[in-house]
């Protein structure tokens, strides 16, 4: 389920009460009095601002999640929020106020979704001086760095990284870093870029990738665990290799 877009839900409730309902949504839904006095009604196209309002909630906290379903979730989402849009904008009986608003939470999917992709991706390395072992300057001139990082996720995890290889062998080379690894997600996309581009700037490559591995207990919805495979030789990076396959 994490790949399926929730505002689908009140996308397709609303097609659903403005095609089949007497009334469309302005049909009154359901009515009462306040203690005020006021007469209270909802029709139904405020419930469908109010289902959409509910599944925006967990669509946005479903973006917090990592992973390939992740991508095909921004796909999906996009894709169906440009539906939605061209409902708006060719269908007569979709130009109406609650459909615009329901069209309106499809964009703020969208654009959140990314929004927490990208601050997400902030945590995977952040290349300052505080990161670094506390050294004067005549020690970090005398000495070599032996501070080497071992998980980085770079642009070619997608959804979970927006760090491009140049400009991270740039400030890794800065830093006089000996080695650094790439491990993206479940992937070895810039394997060969990664080797080049560190070998031309005098750093050691060392090829990895994160994985999954959820306990076979037989249950729905398992727990997964995520863990960093680093490739030693020339084996480990074919065993990796199957393992990615």
């Amino acid at each position: 389920m994490a790949a399926f877009p929730l505002l689908l839900i009140p996308f397709l409730l609303i097609n659903l009460l403005m095609f089949t309902v007497d009334g469309g949504l302005s049909a009154q839904v359901f009515s009462a009095t306040l203690p005020s006095g006021a007469s209270f009604t909802l029709t139904a196209g405020d419930l469908s601002v109010l289902v959409g309002l509910v599944f925006l909630y967990f669509e946005i906290l479903k973006s917090t999640r990592t992973g390939n379903s992740s991508i095909l979730d921004h796909v999906l989402s996009l894709t169906l929020f440009v539906i939605a849009l061209l409902e708006f904008l060719l269908a007569a009986a979709a130009g109406n106020t609650p459909f615009l608003l329901v069209t309106l939470m499809m964009f703020i999917d969208v654009i959140a979704g990314f929004t927490v992709s990208i601050s997400v991706a902030r945590r995977d390395v952040g290349f300052t001086r505080e990161n670094l072992p506390a050294a004067n300057s005549q020690s970090m001139s005398s000495t070599p760095q032996t501070y080497v990082p071992l998980r980085i996720h770079s642009e070619y995890s997608m959804v979970d990284s927006t760090i491009r290889l140049d400009e991270l062998l740039k400030q890794a080379k800065a830093f006089a870093l000996p080695a650094i690894a790439i491990t993206d997600e479940l992937n070895l996309f810039a394997l060969v870029k990664f080797f080049k581009a560190a070998e031309s700037a005098g750093i050691k490559p060392i090829v990895g990738a994160d994985c999954w591995l959820r306990a076979e207990t037989g249950e729905v919805g398992a727990p997964r665990f995520r863990f960093t495979l680093l490739c030693q030789n020339r084996t480990g990076y074919l065993n990796l290799c199957k393992l990615l396959s």
